[in-house]
């Protein structure tokens, strides 16, 4: 995917993108701006629309629904369109999202060196999770508002030496959400951080970090899934370099061990390269 115009750049990946919400299976409680989000992308491959975020994202979602017991779906909202990625077979409920990852059965949550055993083996798989989107899905989006998925099989490498040291990534941070009348609002901001990993098109994951002269006010957790761009400075065209898995601060006030070395005037990204055969590895 490249894109020419900075002003259009907002507008193209808003279509590719949305919140993803762990809403209650039938919204019962209504849909609120309380409830957790990360961040979705749909990209096409081989002709089939995907949905893309990651483990995390779902082991948050899981743990939410075991404290409230409660179930709860990983959900989209378009207007009154609303998709939640799970199926319902004889009273059982199985989302639709197939990990990289695997989730601890319970058994394995109750005893600490066993849980540290599997987490460790799980954290060397990539952070990634996949549904598919058929296309009486899609158009259903698509009639709530333009929508169009990242190509992949339209995929052009980006010049790597060419490639400007700001890259961008967006998502939609889950502690922004606010409500407007009866409607939530998930604000998408365009995060431009400097790169800084050599040679990432020869890597896996890349890092992103940039110290600011003021306080962003911002926490990024629930950007995990968003996409991330860079523009060459060849052509002034944006290209589709890769997928947000971490970002910190996580909130407003940064806080916690893996946070210690951030302030409010640092942003931290993590992001996997994402190429067509990649994807395919996933």
């Amino acid at each position: 995917m490249t894109i020419q115009y900075t002003a259009d750049l907002d507008k193209r990946v808003h279509a590719a993108i949305a919140p993803l919400f762990a809403t209650d299976m039938v919204l019962s409680q209504g849909h609120s701006d309380a409830a957790l989000n990360a961040t979705v992308t749909f990209v096409r491959r081989n002709g089939q629309i995907y949905a893309l975020t990651c483990h995390h994202v779902l082991e948050a979602f899981r743990l939410e629904a075991i404290k409230r017991n409660h179930p709860l779906a990983p959900s989209v909202h378009f207007g009154r369109s609303i998709l939640q990625f799970k199926t319902l077979h004889e009273n059982v409920i199985r989302w639709t999202f197939r990990s990289c990852r695997d989730f601890p059965d319970p058994q394995i949550a109750k005893e600490a060196a066993t849980l540290n055993r599997f987490n460790e083996v799980n954290a060397t798989r990539p952070d990634i999770a996949i549904a598919d989107v058929s296309p009486e899905t899609w158009q259903m989006f698509n009639a709530a508002r333009p929508m169009e998925p990242i190509d992949l099989d339209a995929w052009i490498e980006p010049p790597w030496s060419d490639l400007l040291p700001m890259w961008a990534a967006f998502g939609f941070p889950n502690g922004h959400k606010y409500l407007e009348g009866d409607k939530v609002v998930a604000p998408m901001p365009r995060i431009t951080v400097e790169l800084q990993s050599s040679s990432p098109q020869q890597r896996e994951d890349f890092t992103l970090c940039s110290p600011l002269e003021r306080e962003h006010g911002f926490g990024f957790s629930g950007i995990s899934g968003g996409p991330v761009l860079a523009e060459s400075g060849a052509d002034q065209r944006f290209y589709f370099t890769g997928l947000v898995f971490e970002g910190m601060p996580s909130s407003v006030q940064p806080s916690g061990d893996a946070e210690a070395f951030l302030g409010p005037k640092d942003i931290f990204l993590l992001g996997y390269l994402l190429t067509p055969e990649r994807f395919d590895s996933w």
